[in-house]
């Protein structure tokens, strides 16, 4: 007895094409998944603007700057219009300190980034 295998073959138009492959319902959701978490990690926010979170790594009259979760040095324009709440409290430029944790809510202006809120807390624990 001889046992012959051998694989289907299909014609040239019932082959799968590569897009009928590769964009199942099940991998388009997952495209979306994973576009969404890296466009949440890049930090854009709302209105167009930018979020940063972070320590304080130096703050002056006129701007902050941030060491990022990333391990990156993020500087911000501090403006008149700029505002600070510590915990749930309004705050003032001078309520803030190297080592405080951050959130800095930005928008571009130009070629720079202008801090349009700054949110801090003294201890461990995300501000935001």
């Amino acid at each position: 007895m001889t046992f012959r295998l051998s694989a289907p073959t299909l014609s040239p138009a019932r082959a799968p094409t590569m897009a009928r492959l590769l964009l199942t319902p099940r991998t388009a959701l997952g495209l979306v998944v994973v576009a969404s978490a890296l466009w949440a990690g890049v930090g854009h926010a709302h209105e167009g603007g930018l979020d940063a979170r972070g320590t304080v790594s130096g703050i002056d009259p006129e701007r902050i700057t941030l060491r990022t979760e990333r391990g990156t040095e993020q500087a911000f324009a501090l403006t008149a219009n700029t505002e600070f709440v510590k915990g749930q409290a309004p705050a003032s430029r001078e309520d803030v300190a190297p080592g405080m944790r951050a959130v800095v809510h930005a928008r571009r202006s130009g070629d720079r980034l202008e801090a349009r809120l700054v949110r801090v807390t003294a201890g461990k624990g995300s501000p935001h």
